[in-house]
């Protein structure tokens, strides 16, 4: 399939995790915008890459495996992994929260090696995984297999 549309098998995925979830209006408002925002693009020259087409295909694939949620003795297996031999990234957002609760990435750190792991939700197309202790919460999600986000963390007040 990605060779009849012209992109690797990376890119069409990306696509996919990035428009799957929208319907058929939104897609052709993303279009209309596609070709406000791009001078000299016109309806005709999207038909290699036609974004309704790209949604018609990706609703009969098969999703893919590492976007897939995992089980939290499994999100911990993987977690503990990337912190061995991978990358851990801080969003801006868990940044400033951190900022606020006077947390660090130690802190963080730590309670991905020791916290409780709940099952993942799926928050703006990504798999966000919650870890907790008693006073310390961190959402993260993967962003691969060697790489995972914080995306927020907090202080329990009790």
């Amino acid at each position: 399939m990605c060779r009849q549309i012209g992109v690797s098998e990376a890119t069409f995925y990306l696509w996919k995790k990035k428009y799957a979830h929208l319907g058929v209006s939104e897609l052709r408002r993303l279009r209309r915008a596609a070709i406000a925002l791009v001078p000299g693009l016109s309806p005709d020259s999207l038909s290699v890459i036609d974004i309704i087409s790209l949604c018609d295909i990706m609703s009969s694939m098969p999703p893919d495996p590492k976007l897939a949620p995992l089980k939290p003795p499994d999100a911990k297996e993987l977690a503990h992994e990337v912190l061995v031999s991978g990358v851990v990234e801080i969003s801006g957002h868990a940044s400033k929260e951190m900022m606020n609760d006077e947390l660090d990435l130690a802190d963080c750190v730590n309670l991905l090696r020791a916290g409780v792991f709940e099952p993942p939700e799926l928050i703006k197309g990504e798999w966000r995984y919650r870890v907790m202790s008693q006073s310390i919460c961190v959402v993260f999600t993967f962003v691969s297999d060697t790489r995972l986000r914080v995306v927020t963390a907090w202080r329990i007040e009790r």
